[in-house]
């Protein structure tokens, strides 16, 4: 039994795993690799980053859950060659899920939120409700051939319908979890947990956690395509 099977019910596209696992590997804890693409790098130039984090992945056999944000999504969508790609990135099990910037994130709210606009207070304009949020990349995840979002990092109290699986966390130091069950604004869904990868402290944490970890645990670790653009070696060492 391969260890994506041991994760089931949970999502098998989210976990970033290492291929032709031999009997001493079998003990090794599982592991997930997330990449957030945050509304504000939503740039040419920032797909051609996720291109190369791709490519740094596949030659270890590393599988990426990219998580886009609308303005992401949209990008994509408005250009074939991008949704070919990402068609191509699929077929080698990248996984589609999403990524939400909130009304109370220190840094750029990405315009969806649950609030009435009249509640709302930042200078990014409101672009939409969460239902929005998730229309968005439904269609993104439609024009790569699936039907909706599978996977999604969300806040509980902004959690949507129809989402069943949640990568949680960001610089919580939280690499080591195991797949449970939870319910939030009404809706329920399965979780993991990652923690963010970016310096030579966090490579450190992740390396003493996966060394702890039994084959029961899921070791997660995100980062942003931004941070692989200005400082790639801590990714590349996980890698």
């Amino acid at each position: 039994m391969s260890h994506l099977t041991k994760l089931l019910p949970f999502s098998l596209s989210l976990l970033a795993t290492l291929s032709g696992h031999t009997t001493a590997q079998a003990d090794l804890p599982r592991t997930f690799f997330a990449v957030h693409c945050e509304p504000q790098t939503a740039q040419p130039q920032m797909w051609n980053q996720l291109t190369r984090l791709i490519a740094a992945a596949e030659q270890g056999n590393i599988v990426l859950t990219r998580e886009f944000t609308p303005q992401w999504a949209q990008m994509i969508r408005a250009n074939p060659t991008m949704v070919q790609t990402l068609i191509d990135w699929q077929s080698r099990r990248h996984a589609v899920a999403a990524h939400h910037h909130d009304v109370q994130h220190a840094g750029t709210w990405d315009g969806y939120s649950s609030l009435p606009p009249s509640q709302i207070r930042r200078a990014e304009p409101y672009l939409g409700t969460m239902d929005d949020y998730k229309r968005e990349l439904d269609l993104l995840v439609q024009a790569v051939g699936g039907e909706s979002l599978q996977t999604a990092s969300l806040d509980e109290e902004e959690w949507v319908y129809g989402i069943p699986y949640r990568t949680n966390g960001a610089r919580s130091g939280a690499w080591t979890s195991q797949p449970h069950f939870e319910i939030n604004n009404q809706y329920s869904y399965w979780a993991v947990s990652h923690s963010f990868l970016s310096t030579p402290l966090s490579l450190a944490q992740v390396k003493a956690a996966h060394a702890a970890a039994s084959s029961d645990d899921v070791i997660g670790a995100v980062t942003h395509v931004h941070n692989f653009q200005t400082n790639p070696t801590p990714i590349l060492a996980w890698f």
